[in-house]
């Protein structure tokens, strides 16, 4: 066998093989058709998952078996408009009795200043007469002090232009390092200024 005869055998062999290789290939795609995409079923399974991960939606509904809560709102005007009762005098005089009925030799008759803006006139004249007079007493250094708690209270005289309340009080007295706790009744007298009704005067029992 020549050398040319040889080179026609190899190129021979050659195409055979790559002609095998592409039926075998050919064979294959025709076997394993490649499936298309439905784009539509991804994005409803998309949706799908995004909606069980998701927050859940918040229902804004009230129920039909449940009222609607009722929201209170100050109103200035209707306030201003409304009568004192008996029980807000009361609380006015609890509140009164504790402040009046609590102070020390150090506090710089806070008791009495901040009780001022409720006074009448002549309420306040007393009330400055008596910070007058005792601050001219003498300070001893020692340090004393009382602080009083409301108990009860009756409301024994209530007009259109007066009232009187007694209240019973808890009072704890300290004084040269010891203490001393009692009870102790107050009667406030209360005037109506304008529309308020005013300390007018306050006499411990």
């Amino acid at each position: 066998m020549n050398k040319k005869t040889k080179i026609i055998i190899a190129v021979v062999v050659i195409l055979l093989v790559l002609i095998g290789v592409f039926l075998v290939l050919n064979n294959l795609n025709k076997t394993n058709p490649e499936v298309p995409k439905d784009v539509n079923k991804e994005t409803e399974t998309e949706t799908e998952i995004n909606n069980e991960t998701g927050p859940a939606p918040v229902n804004t509904q009230i129920p039909a078996n449940q009222e609607e809560p009722m929201v209170y709102r100050f109103d200035e005007e209707e306030e201003a408009q409304r009568e004192t009762s008996k029980e807000d005098l009361k609380q006015m005089a609890f509140a009164v009795s504790e402040r009046f009925g609590s102070y020390s030799n150090e506090g710089n008759f806070g008791n009495i200043n901040d009780l001022k803006i409720y006074m009448t006139d002549s309420m306040k004249l007393w009330a400055d007469n008596y910070i007058e007079e005792q601050s001219e007493k003498e300070y001893t250094g020692n340090y004393y002090g009382i602080t009083t708690t409301a108990l009860v209270g009756e409301v024994t005289e209530f007009n259109d232009d007066s009232a009187s309340v007694i209240v019973t009080t808890k009072r704890k007295e300290v004084k040269d390092q010891q203490e001393n706790v009692y009870n102790q009744d107050i009667i406030i007298n209360f005037n109506k200024v304008g529309d308020e009704y005013k300390v007018d005067d306050a006499y411990w029992q």
